[in-house]
Formats: structure tokens, C-alpha cells, sequence
């Protein structure tokens, strides 16, 4: 994964407030930075992630996330020309899954 950047640019660590993001190294957690990426980024942050992370692994994220939005897994997957039934959570069974929180 040498074709990686190794840090995070500063202007998306206000997306990893949980984590120090100047720790991060992408290698290692690749999957996770792109879903937070994706799904909580603007547009400077989408020309990043286009400009530096390969497509193929883009794809493969939005392909096994099930963290997305709905809203956020439809527009990547039409940007990256994916069919819907290749999208995890854009599956049927996703969609079935209760969107309210559990209060038991």
C-alpha cells in the first residue's frame, strides 16, 4: 500500500474527533478513515480523497461499508459506477434492518 498517503491532511481532522487524527496512519486503517471520509467530508475533502486514495480501494469500501448512509452508499456507488446490488448496505436485508434505536 506504499501508493498511499501516510497522514491525514489537517483540514479533515475536525471529521475524527475521537481520535487523534495526526496519529492515524492510513495503511493501517484504511476502510475506517474512508467511511468517515465519505460520509462526513465536503467537497475539498472529496477531491482529496480522489486525488490520493486509489479507486479500486474507494470502491471497495463503499462495496463493504455498513456504516454508510443510504443517501451517502447511492451517490458513491453512481459516482464510482457500481450497481447497487454490489453495495452492502443498499441490500434489501440493510434496508429491512430497524432505523429507530432500541430503547429496552
Amino acid at each position: 500500500m506504499s501508493d498511499l498517503p501516510k497522514k491525514l491532511p489537517r483540514f479533515t481532522y475536525r471529521y475524527f474527533w475521537n481520535v487523534d487524527p495526526a496519529k492515524i496512519q492510513i495503511s493501517q486503517s484504511l476502510p475506517t478513515v474512508l467511511e468517515v471520509l465519505l460520509e462526513r467530508g465536503n467537497l475539498r475533502t472529496y477531491r482529496w480523497i480522489i486525488k490520493n486514495i486509489p479507486v479500486k480501494k474507494i470502491a471497495e469500501t463503499v462495496r463493504r461499508s455498513r456504516q454508510l448512509r443510504r443517501k451517502t452508499a447511492t451517490f458513491w456507488a453512481r459516482y464510482l459506477k457500481l450497481d447497487n446490488s454490489e453495495v452492502k448496505c443498499l441490500s434489501p436485508e440493510y434496508r429491512q434492518l430497524p432505523s429507530k434505536p432500541f430503547y429496552g
